[in-house]
């Protein structure tokens, strides 16, 4: 293909788009027969248009189909009050309104009621104990650390979609149990079973 009158950032779409072709080809994308990515709304919140460009190619690698893009949280709180979406992943650092504040906000009902129980991924080039703690507290599901793999995707939506947690809606906090472990050895993440469940999750 002709590269003559073409810009920089078009050619390093190109180049990238091809490196990850060589790269996840042959790699295992399908999920077992109960999970049909096909099936949810996605919503991706990301400033910055070739981070959600890397994210919406590994969601259509797994079989996803729907997905909806914005570039700030204004435009997703339109969008969420607008068509029902199933799925959300946002950035940490978002303008106008920051990520913790949006999940917090939505997470209480602000974006409309039918969304406070979405499963939400928040993304990040921030990997300090002090940020994924706030976003952990915020109320999402899963926190994933830039740059990821399509593997590491993979395995934090089969088990969001196999393994929901109990959601905890308490005077402080709203969003799914926290008491979470790692498991040792592949880092799959398993519940804390403890009876009766304690709804007061303050650390």
């Amino acid at each position: 293909m002709p590269l003559v009158g073409t810009s920089l950032a078009t050619i390093q779409c190109r180049i990238f788009a091809a490196v990850r072709t060589t790269m996840y080809s042959g790699m295992h994308t399908n999920f077992d027969d109960q999970i049909n990515l096909a099936r949810h709304c996605f919503l991706l919140i990301d400033p910055n248009r070739h981070e959600r460009m890397v994210l919406r190619s590994v969601l259509l690698q797994l079989q996803a189909e729907q997905i909806v893009e914005v570039d700030n949280p204004v435009k997703a709180a339109e969008v969420l009050q607008s068509r029902q979406i199933d799925f959300m992943m946002l950035e940490y650092d978002l303008p106008r309104i920051d990520g913790i504040e949006f999940v917090h906000s939505l997470r209480r009902g602000k974006y409309g009621r039918n969304n406070i129980e979405m499963p939400i991924f928040m993304l990040s080039g921030r990997c300090d104990a002090g940020s994924v703690d706030k976003a952990r507290n915020c109320g999402i599901d899963v926190f994933v650390a830039k740059p990821f793999s399509l593997q590491t995707m993979r395995d934090r939506l089969h088990t969001t979609l196999t393994k929901p947690r109990k959601f905890i809606r308490a005077e402080n906090y709203v969003g799914p149990d926290r008491r979470w472990l790692e498991r040792d050895g592949d880092g799959e993440p398993k519940p804390i079973i403890r009876k009766p469940v304690v709804h007061d999750m303050t650390r």
